[in-house]
């Protein structure tokens, strides 16, 4: 199998299962088997090896040895130490992306919290926790410093990993009005309040 190939396999494979562990498919203490994998991505075995460890070295998966790839558990502990440093960081991207943001970068954020406020009206948890995702990610792809939007997006991917489906939907509704607090601060340009309205969303 030629050098390309693998390397395009290995980020299908990649991709795919960091999207099934996103959506609660492989629960948390659940060990992933290479053949099994396998089998269900149709993709053979250096690939999605190459996935596994990728996932590893980036704290989604665990390598136990002698085990095999763990899903970990996600500790009361872990959260806030994630929430604490997402808290800095994203108020950081909220602030340069004030200044950076195009026009069309605003309206495609406010495409996003259109849909999430109609998914948390019509209770639909899936839509809204996708939107959540999406309207983060367009500031952190946003930015122009490589560096904090390469740790933002692993710190973010580890972030998706808490899943709580039992959030009531007032909870849900305001952190939509979180989310426009934000959007309404890059359309003023307003870096200072971008970034207070980002680290107050992750308190």
């Amino acid at each position: 199998m030629k050098k390309a190939s693998i390397n395009s396999k290995a980020t299908s494979a990649y991709e795919q299962i960091k999207d099934k562990l996103f959506w609660g498919a492989y629960p948390p203490g659940t060990f992933l088997q290479e053949r099994q994998l396998c089998d269900e991505l149709g993709i053979s075995r250096t690939p999605v090896r190459e996935a596994l460890l990728r996932l590893v070295d980036q704290g989604l998966l665990q390598q136990i040895p002698n085990r095999g790839i763990l899903v970990p558990e996600i500790t009361i502990s872990d959260i806030i130490e994630l929430y604490d440093l997402r808290k800095v960081n994203d108020g950081l991207a909220a602030s340069l992306f004030a200044q950076q943001a195009t026009e069309e970068q605003l309206i495609e954020a406010q495409g996003v919290l259109d849909t999430a406020m109609k998914a948390v009206e019509e209770h639909d948890f899936k839509t809204w926790r996708l939107c959540e995702w999406q309207f983060h990610d367009i500031y952190i792809q946003g930015i122009g410093n490589g560096r904090l939007k390469k740790y933002l997006t692993n710190l973010s991917e580890q972030i998706n990993m808490v899943r709580d489906e039992s959030l009531e939907p007032h909870v849900l509704l305001s952190r939509v009005h979180d989310h426009q607090a934000i959007l309404d601060a890059f359309v003023a340009r307003n870096s200072d309040v971008a970034e207070q309205r980002a680290r107050e969303h992750w308190e």
